[in-house]
């Protein structure tokens, strides 16, 4: 087999050439090995020669998409032979225009990112952190020559697998289909009394949110482990032993004992270090501890030690969804659905990170998918009502509201103001006042301050619009999230009173708090482009 010496292979039309020069340039920068003609193609070789060596030597092929090479003979061969190569094609589309049908024929359903305007720097810069992204998830997933640890080739069964550790899991222009057989055997860690809710509020769109990891039988509950190692690494004892420290661990993290669950994993791994679970469980563990290098570099170890742990490779997607690398992290969730279409919330996920790069279509189809495999995933009913509304699908939104807080009453006070908002966008108003002012007389407020008792009475009339957006007030002084909110709720209010200006007004005063990863910013956004601001 031919060694891969390469990273990329850049195909373009001739007429592209200062444009895949820069592509070259920015990508090499950034440490990837591209192999480009004619800078690479060697003297006194074929070039024909030349192009499939440097094609078997490569990993990705990025094409530069342009009205040109769609017509070019010698960018399809180059297509053909990436095809029968097994390469990864990206392509990087600088023209608006359809595949011509013999490109179709190979590309099927290909990567691709748009790069139709201006400054091309910012579309390349995407383009680097897609490549890298699949180079390293290709690495991941590489073959390990490594012994398979016992506890890696158990087949958990329901009544002997113990809960393992959560897996973290977040929030792209164009998505990335599955390239990496990744199997996974997961499903959604219950918590707060059996299920997975939000908190107070709608928050940051990226919320914690937990599935269970694949894990391996645990052994019969033991006394508290031994300190002292009793053998070898591979002794069967030791195994045991350091599974029982993993399992220790993973009810102190349950607790919130983070620094207990670490000491433990650390031990647990000196006692078999080739667990790939104990190395996911700790890199989460570091996760909480806000040690994102750390849990990176456990979560890799995992994959080192079994390219399979789709939970390992969820928990690095959702390291790159937190430092804003959303068309990175796409490409891990991608991973773990093309091999198992039915793991429900990464849907959601996948769903998710779609909503945060404004591909609201494609978000909602997530979700519906997540919907059909789980029709009462309270993740995906809230988030599909979120996009909705962002995209203006007004009815859907109350639907999935008005579900939402069926399947969840003991926390429905917040999704039943934006139901309000939701339907106060339909034409019977007075049905938005109705149904809120029902639930208002029927809920038990808060001991103490009512945050949300304070937006229903504004949202009925029952508080003056300047006692509500008083900002020294104890409800608002000092809490831009809150002044963000009460500034969405009041330009929603305009919106019911038709006073667009009013509503406007509003609005830019919700922007001006500068909450951009909230759902109420990202929803004010929508309304202010459909008012043309």
């Amino acid at each position: 087999m031919t060694p891969k010496t390469r990273d990329v292979f850049i195909s373009y039309s001739q007429e592209d050439k200062v444009t895949a020069d820069t592509i070259c340039a920015a990508l090499e920068s950034a440490g990837i090995r591209c192999w480009i003609a004619p800078r690479d193609v060697q003297p006194g070789r074929s070039f024909a020669g030349e192009i499939t060596r440097a094609m078997e030597a490569s990993k990705i092929m990025v094409l530069v998409f342009s009205a040109h090479s769609n017509q070019s003979e010698q960018v399809l061969r180059e297509v053909q032979l990436a095809v029968d190569s097994h390469l990864h094609i990206l392509q990087f589309r600088i023209a608006d225009v359809p595949a011509s049908d013999d490109l179709k024929y190979y590309l099927g359903t290909p990567h691709w990112l748009d790069a139709l305007t201006r400054p091309l720097k910012s579309h390349i810069e995407r383009l680097a952190i897609s490549v890298r992204a699949l180079l390293d998830v290709e690495k991941a997933s590489a073959p390990a020559n490594l012994p398979t640890s016992p506890i890696e080739t158990k087949q958990p069964t329901p009544a002997s697998v113990s809960p393992p550790l959560p897996v973290v899991v977040g929030a792209n222009t164009k998505w990335f289909g599955p390239l990496i057989a990744i199997v996974i055997l997961g499903a959604l860690v219950l918590f707060a009394g059996g299920i997975w809710l939000v908190a107070h509020g709608i928050g940051y769109i990226r919320q914690q949110r937990s599935t269970i990891a694949q894990t391996t039988p645990a052994p019969a509950p033991p006394a508290s482990p031994s300190v002292a190692a009793t053998g070898a690494a591979g002794d069967n004892s030791n195994v045991k032993e350091a599974d029982t420290y993993m399992q220790r661990a993973r009810e102190r993290f349950k607790r919130q004992d983070y620094d207990g669950a670490l000491a433990d994993l650390d031990r647990s791994l000196e006692l078999n270090p080739k667990n790939s679970d104990a190395f996911n469980d700790r890199g989460l563990v570091k996760k909480y501890k806000n040690d994102s290098v750390g849990a990176a570099a456990d979560y890799n170890k995992a994959l080192d030690l079994n390219p399979k742990n789709a939970s390992a490779l969820n928990n690095l997607g959702v390291l790159k969804l937190d430092r804003g690398e959303t068309e990175a992290a796409i490409i891990y969730f991608d991973r773990v659905l093309g091999i198992d279409p039915a793991r429900v919330m990464t849907f959601v996920l996948r769903g998710d990170a779609k909503s945060m790069q404004g591909e609201l279509k494609h978000a909602i189809a997530d979700y519906d998918r997540a919907l059909q495999l789980d029709p009462r995933n309270l993740s995906a009913i809230q988030f599909r009502a979120f996009a909705e509304m962002r995209s203006g699908q007004w009815s859907s939104a109350v639907a999935d509201l008005q579900m939402r807080c069926t399947l969840a009453p003991a926390i429905q006070d917040y999704f039943r103001l934006l139901l309000w908002v939701a339907q106060s966008h339909l034409p019977d108003i007075a049905e938005a006042n109705r149904e809120l002012a029902e639930y208002v007389n029927t809920r038990n407020p808060p001991k103490g301050p009512d945050w949300n008792g304070q937006i229903a009475g504004f949202l009925l009339d029952k508080i003056p619009t300047e006692k509500f957006l008083d900002f020294n007030s104890g409800f608002l002084k000092n809490d831009a999230r809150r002044h963000m909110q009460a500034a969405m709720f009041a330009g929603m209010k305009r919106l019911s009173e038709v006073n667009k200006v009013g509503a406007i007004s509003q609005f830019q005063d919700c922007l001006a708090q500068n909450q951009n990863k909230a759902f109420e910013d990202r929803l004010v956004r929508s309304q202010l482009k459909s008012l043309g601001k």
